[in-house]
């Protein structure tokens, strides 16, 4: 059995981010911009593998106690670069490190129809282990990635999770008298990685850059109101220091709110920082062109 795994640098800082957010769940301010940041942690691709590869050298079926088995109940005809549609099992949520990750189960579906706009497709899941799982999340991933004007396009997208009507996870829980949990049902949302328009501007930025920086995010969501089971469209822009940034990358349509956001890397605590923000609203006949946002790293600002 040969696994491949492959994770951005950057995983294990929204980590321990992530351990930091459950011990200041009562202070309001700081809970809000940190919940507005947890959505960040499912959208961005480094948090899933890129390629999950298993070669079967004839080991016992035991050697995998557990069996999780479902549908993806499909909406919208899959995009023309879906590559392929993935069921990620994680034993912790929020992730306790990166060892959850590099250990989560994998389901890579291809047996859907890339022609149909309402389907039900299977998955079947091998879990390595018995216990208690927090999330069952599927993504979606592209054919391939994308780079142009310092903006890096996501391969791989959250589109949706295994979730209650509070829009929170379901926990899954494998034990030896009941080792396979079946009959699940994950609502995906093929929408905001049809991207059939396009968004471009120029990013302003004044004040010091500063010298922790670790990653700097543009965002775009209908609300604030982060459903965190589907969180929206992210991209991530060049951390080199310049006064101004052109980006232009393809996009879903639709009404959205862009937020910029710049995030400091340390040890155990990641500090998420609103930058500036700017209304749109590509449809595919048009594009949100000329869309400025106006960035000042002297000049704190909450939301």
């Amino acid at each position: 059995m040969t696994f491949k795994t492959e994770l951005l640098i950057f995983s294990p800082i929204f980590i321990a981010w992530m351990e930091e957010l459950l011990q200041e769940v009562n202070m309001n301010f700081k809970w809000h911009r940190r919940f507005f940041g947890a959505f960040l942690i499912l959208a961005i691709p480094s948090l899933f593998a890129a390629f999950y590869a298993c070669d079967d050298f004839g080991l016992d079926p035991d050697f995998f106690p557990g069996i999780v088995k479902g549908q993806l109940r499909l909406s919208q005809v899959p995009p023309e670069k879906t590559d392929e549609l993935q069921v990620y099992l994680i034993k912790e949520f929020p992730p306790r490190n990166a060892a959850d990750l590099l250990e989560a189960s994998t389901a890579r579906i291809l047996n859907f129809s890339r022609e149909d706009s309402t389907q039900l497709v299977s998955f079947e899941m091998s879990v390595d282990q018995l216990g208690e799982f927090g999330a069952l999340i599927a993504v979606w991933k592209r054919i391939t990635d994308a780079e142009q004007a310092g903006v890096v396009d996501p391969f791989i997208n959250t589109i949706g999770g295994h979730c209650n009507e509070q829009n929170e996870f379901i926990k899954i829980n494998l034990t030896e008298s009941q080792p396979v949990v079946e009959g699940i049902i994950i609502d995906v949302d093929l929408e905001k990685v049809n991207r059939t328009s396009r968004v471009s501007g120029t990013i302003n930025f004044t004040g010091s850059w500063p010298e922790d920086l670790s990653n700097l995010v543009l965002v775009f969501s209908s609300s604030l109101n982060i459903n965190l089971c589907n969180p929206p469209e992210l991209r991530l822009l060049s951390t080199q220091p310049t006064d101004s940034l052109n980006y232009d990358f393809p996009i879903s349509p639709g009404a959205k709110i862009a937020i910029l956001v710049w995030i400091k890397a340390g040890d155990a605590i990641l500090d998420f920082q609103l930058l500036g923000f700017a209304a749109v609203n590509p449809t595919e006949e048009t594009p949100a062109l000329n869309v400025d946002i106006n960035a000042d790293f002297g000049t704190p600002m909450s939301f």
